[in-house]
């Protein structure tokens, strides 16, 4: 399922369209006609219903949200390569020698 935009004359109108095979094809379907682009595009009313949709996807609010910062990680484990450089630094004493 997707959005698209229809010219149609002088307009450009929002559908929302999916895709089915039939008969060995694919066809598009309109599911919905949103409206005129020009009406919605000046109005901010695409944001409103893009943040509308946004409550029904998972994944969405997730990528959002790290995006907007309010994500934390729960738990940090180091594994692979900076667990065994860790280990090695501590157990030689590096540290120390370049505290010195």
């Amino acid at each position: 399922m997707f959005v698209r935009v229809k010219p149609s004359g002088e307009y450009q109108y929002l559908q929302v369209v999916e895709n089915r095979w039939e008969r060995g094809r694919p066809r598009q379907h309109v599911i919905a006609r949103v409206g005129r682009l020009d009406r919605f595009a000046g109005s901010g009313q695409v944001d409103a219903i893009l943040r509308s949709l946004l409550r029904f996807s998972e994944r969405v609010k997730v990528v959002e949200g790290i995006q907007s910062g309010p994500l934390s990680p729960l738990s940090v484990r180091k594994i692979g390569p900076e667990r065994f450089m860790g280990s090695l630094w501590s157990g030689l004493g590096l540290q120390e020698v370049f505290d010195q």
